[in-house]
């Protein structure tokens, strides 16, 4: 089972460690609706957008972590995750996205003009080889 570090807000740098499941059905549920919608009622006005943004727990997707550093990863998830802005037609990426024999999971992007997309990779045991991994996968869904 897959950890992933959870940080409260983006001003938390010690987050602790989540299963990912577990993450996911937070994203996915009605949990941070009332926050993600005060973020969404802002998209146009990018200051208070921001302001609300960083109210959101955070993700650790690519591993745990000793503290909110690249250069920390305890552990590898096994996991990467890609992150599409200002998309015009979301839906149709979604699905285009979901069809993609790499997507472990894909969820709109709490300002709600963008799409992450959770990959499984190989665990990696440092920055460097995330970013590789990171790089080929851009390409790959970049067609």
């Amino acid at each position: 089972m897959s950890k992933i570090t959870y940080y409260n807000n983006v001003k938390d740098v010690k987050g602790k460690s989540v299963c990912i499941f577990k993450a996911l059905d937070a994203i996915t549920s009605d949990k941070y609706s009332e926050q993600i919608k005060n973020v969404r009622l802002h998209i146009n006005d990018k200051p208070k957008r921001d302001a609300e943004k960083i109210k959101l727990p955070l993700l650790g997707f690519c591993g745990i972590f000793t503290t909110r550093s690249n250069s920390n990863l305890i552990q590898s998830s096994g996991f990467a995750i890609l992150d599409f802005d200002h998309i015009e037609n979301l839906q149709e990426l979604k699905e285009i996205v979901n069809k993609d024999k790499f997507t472990f999971s894909s969820f709109i992007s709490p300002s709600g003009d963008g799409l992450k997309v959770l990959v499984k990779i190989p665990p990696v045991s440092n920055d460097l080889d995330y970013k590789s991994f990171y790089s080929e996968l851009q390409k790959h869904y970049d067609k």
